[in-house]
């Protein structure tokens, strides 16, 4: 008889009970969303279904009031008897309790929405016309679906099955006799069920896993006769789980399998003493993994997102192809013995064991020699000359035999015919994980002296946390450092490697901050359209004006270049340069203000031959000067003529107040040594670029006054833009009025880090606007004809240079 040293689990809180809570609650919330938007067509479709009422009632002869009552008093009871026919009192308690909680939360909803709810809401869920007796969210019927939800699936209980049929024909019985409308009773049902679901996962479910001498039975269809199969505890990197039924188990006993809590791994012997690993996939655990397979794809880019979701055959099918394709080509990996199914819900798969093998993790760096670090690089070197990626290396799916060699484990997560890319995410996680055991340089050198440099610098970029497995990200909590050491130790060992991070993250709290902030920036414009006119608006607008807002926003293009020009060593074209600010357009609906410009304008200039550093600090010295143009200019207008605008659009005293301690509390917070380390390592570098171009520029005056000339006409043609806007509806306001908006919108949209400085700079410019002395309307209409005219229009015109100035290799 198979002796088995298990802990079975008894009930699961199955993870797609969750998914599908989060999806009825959704689905709720979008019902109520349409019969308050879509009353007219629901009230249509309750009219058509009442006006064949009458003759449903004739021609069944069943009174509809009391079929519904009957189908409410036996549905319960039929489940109740099932329940305890079945010895099934904790389910039977679980759903008597879920359909209270239901019912009540029912009857609280139907109260809310009568008592707070809106009239369009109210309107949506009743009848008036035929029962006046306001909301009729059936509540009974909340319950007994909350009740079918716990009990189980239609495939499991014949009742189960009969009693929804039995709740969709009382329901559509109760909108035929007007008793409930369409948004109602798809509200009743969502919120039965929601309960449901949220008790089924609360309280967990029986367990369909394979246990016991299903398991047994599942091992023998896989070809092998067991004598006993012990349960791995993954708390200790192979320790067994221990017992008074296990204590015979040979303690050095180590599994040779990956320890992810997605599978059960069991070690086995058969009846000749063989030792063999077990892994059992099971159906539950599979929603887990595909929800962060999901968010894996839906954060990373392209193909480090990994391979889509697979189902438990799938899944099962994926490892054994690749363990076979691995081991063909030439890799040290455990064969595969066996793939059967157990149970209804699970997948055993059986593979060789390496005999008292030691993982990685548990060795120190004394323990691992400089032979068995170049013996796992071949091993990773073999498997990408078969074309195949590991996707998961860490120190737990390196296994060391008694021999010292390695072993390459848990190729589940792996893909055959690979991309150089995805090999190079296998550099990099080996690089990391034997990092965390040796050291950094013993790694690198390592890497180096089987890959060779070339293969282990174009890695360097790839070094990130989220792209290592979860067992090494976790290791790399308790030193953070580790990964940033590991680039810069790389690029010492390879002075010519680019160690620049790869941006391989769709999104992030940048990203995230900057979408909300355009929502934000969106709801309060479009709130504030609720009062204009906007279409008599912009139809009063002059054709004229508009095209002259176009012809100044164009000097805008030459004063780029002109200023460009300027802080460049040595000549460049002007027609080339005029073309590349045009480019720069393209790149501003992704990119904060001033940015795309400046990207373009540094990949233009290292075309031309400057080097990079170099082309780096030109930028920033035409960003520098664009600034204090900026800066002259106020202050200059302010004091020519005097008119006290900068009095009436200044800042109150309260706000300086408030500016001034701002500022001094970062100069204080500047007199903290980490602090100001931190500030240095970000802007540090960019001071370093640009003060040796300072002190070249300051000895050719003619061309610092060329650089200011073009950032002047600049500043000229965005200020011209956006008075021809403002003249085109009839309007005016005083120049130095509206230079002063303009800058102080300008300099607020390149603070905010959105696109283009959408939405605040929106905002600044109209209220600006509105404080001399325009109207809301006006002074939204008169921002949004200006920013079309000078950011919207400047992409497909960006898009069309960009693509020409590539095509003509000047980018």
């Amino acid at each position: 008889m198979t002796v088995v040293v298990d802990e079975p689990t008894r009930r699961v809180r199955h993870p797609y009970d969750l998914i599908r809570f989060v999806t009825t609650v959704c689905l709720m919330a979008l019902t109520i969303a349409f019969g308050m938007f879509a009353h007219a067509t629901t009230a249509g479709v309750e009219t058509d279904v009442q006006q064949i009422a009458n003759l449903l009632n004739v021609l069944l002869r069943i009174p509809a009031k009391a079929l519904q009552t009957v189908v409410v008093l036996a549905i319960p009871l039929s489940l109740v008897v099932t329940l305890v026919v079945r010895s099934t009192y904790r389910r039977l308690i679980e759903a008597v309790v879920s359909g209270l909680l239901a019912l009540t939360l029912a009857s609280l909803v139907g109260w809310a929405i009568n008592e707070f709810g809106d009239e369009a809401l109210q309107a949506s869920l009743q009848l008036d016309s035929w029962t006046g007796n306001g909301v009729m969210v059936t509540t009974y019927m909340s319950g007994i679906c909350s009740m079918l939800t716990v009990i189980g699936t239609r495939s499991q209980l014949n009742v189960v099955k009969v009693s929804w049929s039995a709740v969709w024909i009382t329901l559509g019985l109760s909108l035929i006799s007007g008793d409930v409308s369409i948004t109602a009773m798809l509200l009743t049902v969502l919120l039965g069920r929601a309960m449901g679901l949220l008790a089924r996962y609360v309280a967990g479910s029986p367990t369909e896993r394979a246990y016991g001498q299903t398991l047994v039975d599942g091992i023998e269809r896989a070809g092998v006769k067991p004598e006993r199969v012990e349960r791995v505890n993954f708390a200790i990197p192979g320790e067994i789980r221990r017992n008074a039924a296990s204590s015979e188990f040979d303690e050095s006993a180590f599994i040779s399998v990956d320890n992810d809590e997605d599978y059960r791994v069991y070690l086995m012997h058969d009846a000749d003493g063989r030792r063999y690993d077990v892994t059992v996939l099971d159906q539950d655990r599979q929603v887990a993994d595909t929800l962060s397979r999901l968010w894996r794809q839906l954060r990373l880019r392209g193909p480090l997102s990994g391979r889509a979701s697979l189902g438990l055959q799938q899944s099962a099918e994926h490892e054994a192809l690749m363990t076979h394709f691995s081991r063909a080509a030439g890799v040290r990996t455990p064969a595969m013995v066996g793939v059967a199914a157990a149970g209804a819900a699970s997948i055993v798969i059986v593979t060789e064991h390496v005999h008292d093998g030691r993982p990685l993790s548990s060795m120190s760096a004394d323990d691992v020699s400089d032979e068995l670090l170049d013996e796992i690089w071949r091993q990773i070197a073999t498997l990408h000359r078969g074309n195949i990626a590991h996707r998961a290396v860490d120190c737990d799916s390196i296994m060391v035999s008694p021999d010292g060699l390695p072993w390459l484990m848990s190729l589940h997560a792996g893909e055959i015919a690979t991309t150089t890319f995805a090999q190079r995410v296998d550099v990099a996680q080996t690089l990391t994980a034997l990092a965390v055991i040796v050291g950094q340089e013993r790694s690198i050198a390592s890497g180096l002296r089987v890959l060779g440099g070339d293969q282990i610098a174009a890695a360097a970029p790839l070094l990130q946390t989220v792209l290592m497995p979860r067992s090494t990200r976790n290791l790399l909590r308790q030193d953070r450092k580790l990964v940033a050491e590991l680039r810069s130790n790389l690029q010492r060992a390879q002075p010519l490697a680019d160690i620049q991070p790869q941006n391989i993250v769709r999104f992030g709290p940048k990203s995230i901050f900057t979408a909300v902030a355009i929502i934000v920036a969106a709801y309060l414009v479009l709130a504030g359209l609720g009062g204009v006119d906007i279409v008599a608006l912009v139809g009063s607008a002059n054709l004229w004006w508009i095209g002259a807002a176009l012809a100044c926003h164009l000097l805008t293009y030459v004063g780029g270049a002109l200023s460009l020009m300027g802080f460049t060593p040595g000549r460049i074209k002007f027609g080339e340069t005029v073309l590349a600010q045009v480019a720069g357009g393209a790149l501003n609906i992704v990119m904060p203000a001033g940015m795309g410009n400046a990207t373009i304008n540094a990949q233009y200039l290292r075309r031309r031959g400057i080097s990079a550093s170099l082309a780096v600090a030109t930028v920033g010295m035409a960003q520098i000067s664009a600034f204090l143009t900026t800066v002259i200019t106020l202050v200059v207008m302010g004091v020519v003529t005097g008119t006290g605008a900068e009095n009436r659009l200044l800042p109150s005293r309260t706000v300086i107040a408030v500016v001034f301690v701002v500022l001094l509390g970062i100069a204080t917070a500047l007199l903290f040594p980490k602090l100001r380390t931190w500030v240095w390592a970000r802007i540090g570098p960019t001071v370093r670029a640009t003060l040796p171009r300072i002190a070249d520029a300051l000895g050719q005056p003619r061309k610092v006054l060329l650089g200011f000339g073009g950032n002047l006409l600049i500043l000229v043609g965005f200020i011209s833009a956006f008075y021809c806007c403002l003249q085109s509806f009839g309007h005016r306001v005083g120049i130095t009025d509206l230079s002063l908006v303009y800058m102080v919108g300008n300099t607020i949209g390149s603070v905010v880090p959105t696109p283009g400085g959408l939405g605040a700079m929106e905002a600044a410019l109209s209220l600006g606007l509105q404080n001399a002395g325009l109207t809301y309307g006006v002074a939204l209409s008169a921002t949004l004809l200006f920013r079309i005219v000078t950011f919207w229009l400047r992409v497909p015109f960006g898009a069309i240079a960009l693509r020409f100035m590539r095509s003509r290799d000047a980018l």
